[in-house]
């Protein structure tokens, strides 16, 4: 058997619900861009898959103690440790569309488990394919400023005919480093080139003048006009499928594993 039958279910049927990981099951987390490769090399092997689209991240569950010693980049093992434990959120299982938050591989008790052995082969090729090779050593984040043992390559600093610098950044950091400023500059000469875009100068004036009563001028300032319309709210999207750990013996509260900068 290629998918193990378990004698388990997700409990809500309304709900996401954080469940314990190393009771019924550990879980594999990948980036949604290697688990997409991964998944297409597992085929029909791969048992029920999580996608969480907040954050990216793919999850497969496994049975426990079954993954202690991999080492995969960007790949995690979620799995109880003696001295803390480890939350994973699981969508009911009626959850296939229509949520951030959903099971991308259907959840049914025969499909529930994957093999670890096919899994780590899959997600291994994929990392090698989607990452690219490994870098020699520890590098320095951009952004945080610190030593990562899973380096991503990022952008390559351009200085005319000197060469290239390549920029790292940490897997957390790596998903928010900008587009390269020499692509985004090649590819608006191309938009240009093509009748594309069309450049238009700024309005030096901020006010707008009008006849009023009486028939005298009057001026109304941009920022008047725009007084009556509601400023756009910002809005922060937690996650609701990141592991969420708590430290054994107090009531210690959970947070992400792999929280959004």
């Amino acid at each position: 058997m290629t998918n193990r039958t378990l004698p388990w279910e997700p409990p809500n049927k309304q709900d996401i619900e954080a469940l314990p990981v190393g009771t019924w099951w550990d879980a594999i987390s990948a980036p949604t861009a290697v688990a997409d490769r991964a998944l297409d090399l597992l085929g029909d092997r791969s048992g029920a898959v999580i996608q969480d689209d907040t954050y990216g991240k793919t999850y497969w569950l496994i049975g426990v103690d079954t993954a202690r010693s991999w080492c995969i980049r960007q790949v995690r093992v979620l799995t109880e440790l003696a001295d803390e434990g480890t939350l994973l959120g699981v969508p009911p299982a009626s959850w296939v569309t229509g949520h951030s938050l959903y099971w991308r591989v259907p959840f049914r008790l025969d499909r529930c488990l994957t093999d670890t052995q096919p899994l780590r082969d899959a997600l291994a090729q994929a990392a090698r394919e989607i990452l690219g090779p490994k870098p020699d050593g520890r590098q320095l984040c951009y952004r945080c400023q610190l030593p990562t043992d899973e380096p991503v390559p990022v952008a390559i600093e351009h200085s005319g005919s000197v060469a290239g610098r390549t920029v790292y950044a940490c897997p957390t950091h790596a998903r928010d480093y900008p587009a390269d400023a020499v692509t985004q500059a090649a590819a608006m000469r191309r938009a240009l080139d093509r009748g594309r875009t069309r450049w238009r100068p700024p309005n030096p004036s901020p006010t707008r003048t009008s006849m009023g009563r009486g028939g005298q001028p009057s001026t109304t300032p941009r920022a008047a006009r725009l007084a009556g319309r509601p400023a756009p709210s910002a809005r922060r999207v937690s996650g609701c499928c990141a592991p969420m750990r708590r430290l054994r013996g107090g009531p210690g509260q959970g947070m992400p594993d792999e929280a959004p900068p």
